[in-house]
């Protein structure tokens, strides 16, 4: 039995998604040359929270509406997923203040 689906005619071939050119943008997809703004933003607050005590670094963290964690405390690693989440803060303490702070997709900032 031969089945005959339309839009699956040979004179098409030249005109299928497949074969259409698909249009770049030098930006990555997010519209207007910029970064990604929750990079950003914790590459602005980052530096800002080193030598802050615990609680106050929480306090900026939780306000800030960034997504952050605790990579480091006391220079003992702590157990934390693999995944990668541009712009997320991974916080490092000793002696309950902070000591670094890495943006992921960003930079590293360290005191």
């Amino acid at each position: 039995m031969l089945a005959l689906l339309p839009g699956c005619r040979s004179d098409d071939a030249d005109n299928t998604p497949d074969n259409m050119p698909i249009p770049v943008e030098p930006d990555d997809g997010i519209g207007d040359g910029a970064e990604p703004l929750p990079v950003l933003i914790g590459e602005e607050l980052a530096p800002q929270l080193l030598g802050l005590p615990q609680a106050q670094a929480e306090a900026r963290l939780n306000t800030s509406g960034l997504v952050w964690r605790y990579v480091r405390i006391d220079d003992e690693p702590l157990a934390v997923t693999a995944d990668f989440v541009p712009g997320r803060l991974n916080v490092s303490l000793v002696g309950g203040r902070v000591v670094g702070v890495q943006v992921e997709a960003g930079e590293n900032f360290t005191r």
